[in-house]
């Protein structure tokens, strides 16, 4: 709608209550009837002699729109003597009074007041979720004047202080000292909340001070649980926070899922790990009240207590590092504990957070990048490389009672990556991997970059060790699409994938493309069998330094050192008896920047370390199979092993997994004629077989 139109409908609101005598539209006021022009201007009387209501339609999409657009309307105020202002946008009424001793202070109003009646100006619920909204934009807008940017835990923290004064209707006076008054309301929450830890607050905080007075008339506690909902599932995930705060979130859509995936009965007990701000505990409490949540960050825990009392969610939340509560467990464990405390001195265990050592479901969206500490590391003993991520999905299976199940968000490499084979190996030997949505290219993280994709692991404690499991590819990017899969994989409706070692690729996209071009294969040909069982030998090429190549200049000296992105006669090497070359014989294929791509070198070249050497009996032999890996359905075989977001790659272990047709000695010769028929006909002299259609060969 147009802003016109828009305001053609306030018009008739306006008319409706106070009469249409009362109302008009862009008045002329001040000297010389031009200095201001309000949109609407409502009267007391029916002479339009006692301004009553001064009203301004703005879009409010800017801090200067939305600064420009308030003193605008005080300055009506001002100027008529109206008691009463009012902002108006698509979303939004904003209407209140100017104290007129003090025209700093606004106070709100919830709706149109009547004339003559003196509105009610106590606090009042926030009326819709676009208010709180617009009251947070002020908020932001004059912390921004004040050079103070930062504000993601200090606003959570003073937001809490406000609720707890609404909620016991303690009055506050910022224009008075109130230390005090803050040290109440924290000793409040602190009843409530063993875990609670406001730290220390400067009364002279600019965030402190402002949030007291922009939500100065306004009534968290008595807001309905509709709009705090929204509040808490929108704005808090939206971009108010400069995107710090939501390193500590799980998007509520996709808590909900996950939860789901859980099978929660009432008598259960969950955890959560890594609960940052507790939207997946939250989303747990609908099933269950024993809900624990541990975090390392005092601010994070507090703005994950704050939510839970706005949406009246019960809970243990525990403020300590989950790995080392875990790590001592272990290590005191006497073969029955049951309970988990964080490090300390014997002397200090019993002041120490203690909660289960088991539960029947866990749920993790850990902390990705970085390493855990030292005492961690040792403890796994897996070697220094192990990521954060690894450390809390191998200590929180650990927590996992008999018959429970786990589920965690993941990073899709660690699917697939060498260095997390141990923790795969883990899970399906010890453990009974149930599923793994792959959410691909899904967008359900916005906080996270475009190119790190996530994937979803769903682990019961039952049963021996996994054959198998229920494998989906997400790639919509859509909420509705993940639901999708998690009733899938609830009712096994899945794509049923084998596990093929305890260590291999889990990743399903690269499975299932396996499983679909090996399938295909054996629709079209008698005899197919593995590289790795085919080929003389698979290995990797040279990498040479710097000060190794030069550039080519006599045909003659040297060998040719063969770049995957560079033409052949580009560089030459010096090579000695221990060189890795490739003849005739040979068939190269590309692992990283460029996977798939295939070349027979018709003499001698050394190749670099982003191809595989893969050699076979005979110069017939490689120009087939040369062809037939460049063919779409090797293509497709090889591409469904790719792998990494920014450049994409294929393990060197892999290209032995590729699935090839057997074919006899007659056969063979025949291919090869027509193999070279389409490379004569596409004048293929450098080789590069990726780029020859060879459609209709095989």
């Amino acid at each position: 709608m147009t802003e016109h139109g828009a305001l053609e409908e306030v018009q008739r609101a306006l008319e409706d209550k106070y009469g249409v005598s009362r109302v008009t539209r862009e008045p002329a006021l001040g000297e010389g009837g031009v200095s201001i022009r309000p949109d609407i201007l409502v009267f007391k009387d029916k002479e339009r002699t006692s301004p009553f209501l001064a009203l301004e339609y703005s879009s409010l999409s800017t801090p200067h729109r939305r600064t420009e657009d308030i003193e605008q309307v005080r300055r009506y105020i001002e100027k008529t003597g109206a008691p009463f202002g009012a902002i108006v946008s698509e979303d939004l009424l904003y209407i209140f009074q100017v104290d007129q001793d003090d025209e700093l202070i606004e106070v709100p109003v919830s709706k149109y007041p009547d004339i003559g009646d003196e509105p009610n100006m106590g606090p009042q619920p926030i009326g819709s979720h676009e208010l709180f909204k617009f009251l947070i934009a002020r908020i932001r807008d004059q912390l921004r004047s004040k050079q103070h940017q930062q504000v993601s835990e200090a606003f959570v923290q003073q937001l809490y202080r406000k609720y707890e004064a609404d909620r016991g209707a303690v009055d506050v006076d910022i224009e008075d000292s109130f230390e005090k008054v803050i040290e109440s309301l924290d000793a409040s929450i602190q009843q409530r909340h063993d875990s609670y830890t406001p730290g220390k607050t400067p009364i002279d905080s600019p965030v402190l001070r402002t949030v007291f007075s922009v939500f100065s008339n306004y009534d968290l506690a008595s807001t309905t649980l509709d709009i705090r909902r929204q509040i808490v599932d929108e704005t808090f995930m939206g971009d108010f926070f400069d995107r710090e705060g939501e390193k500590f979130t799980t998007p509520p859509k996709v808590a909900e899922r996950l939860v789901e995936l859980l099978d929660i009965t009432d008598s259960d007990s969950v955890l959560d790990p890594a609960s940052g701000w507790g939207y997946t505990l939250r989303a747990a409490n609908e099933y269950t009240d024993e809900v624990v949540g541990v975090e390392l960050n005092p601010g994070v825990n507090n703005a994950a207590l704050f939510f839970n009392d706005l949406l009246e969610k019960s809970g243990t939340y525990v403020t300590a590092d989950f790995l080392e509560m875990a790590c001592r467990e272990d290590i005191q464990a006497s073969g029955n504990s049951t309970t988990l405390s964080t490090f300390a001195h014997d002397e200090e265990v019993t002041s120490q957070p203690q909660i289960a050592a088991e539960f029947d479901c866990i749920v993790l969206d850990p902390p990705f990048g970085g390493h855990p500490s030292d005492e961690v590391l040792d403890y796994l003993d897996e070697g220094r490389g192990v990521k954060l991520h690894e450390a809390f999905l191998s200590l929180a299976l650990d927590q996992l009672a008999d018959g429970g199940r786990l589920v965690a968000i993941v990073p899709t490499t660690g699917l697939v990556a060498v260095r997390s084979a141990w923790l795969r190996e883990k899970i399906v030997q010890d453990y009974n991997l149930r599923g793994i949505i792959e959410l691909s290219d899904a967008k359900l993280f916005p906080y996270l970059d475009s190119r790190f994709s996530l994937s979803v692991v769903v682990v019961d404690n039952h049963g021996g060790p996994t054959n198998e499991f229920t494998g989906i590819v997400c790639d919509e990017g859509s909420k509705d699409e993940l639901s999708r899969a998690v009733a899938q994989v609830k009712n096994d409706e899945g794509e049923t994938i084998p596990v093929k070692g305890a260590s291999e690729s889990l990743l399903p996209s690269e499975l299932l493309g396996m499983e679909e071009a090996q399938q295909a294969l054996h629709d079209r040909f008698d005899q197919v069998a593995p590289l790795e069982d085919f080929a003389i030998q698979i290995e990797g090429g040279a990498r040479r330094s710097g000060d190794e190549l030069e550039p080519y200049e006599n045909p003659n000296s040297d060998i040719s050192y063969l770049k995957l992105g560079a033409n052949l006669y580009e560089w030459t090497t010096h090579v000695d008896g221990d060189s890795l070359v490739a003849n005739p014989t040979d068939v190269l294929i590309g692992l990283k920047g460029t996977p798939g791509k295939v070349y027979h070198p018709g003499e001698t070249v050394v190749p670099s370390s982003n191809w595989a050497i893969i050699r076979f009996h005979s110069e017939v032999e490689a120009a087939v199979y040369a062809a037939y890996l460049a063919s779409q359905t090797g293509q497709k075989q090889v591409q469904s092993m790719a792998r990494g977001s920014t450049i994409q790659y294929v393990p060197l272990r892999r290209i032995g997994d590729v699935i090839v047709p057997l074919y006899s000695d007659s056969e063979l010769m025949d291919l090869a004629e027509k193999v070279q028929k389409a490379r004569e006909e596409y004048n293929d002299e450098q080789r590069d077989y990726t780029a020859v259609d060879f459609e209709g060969v095989f």
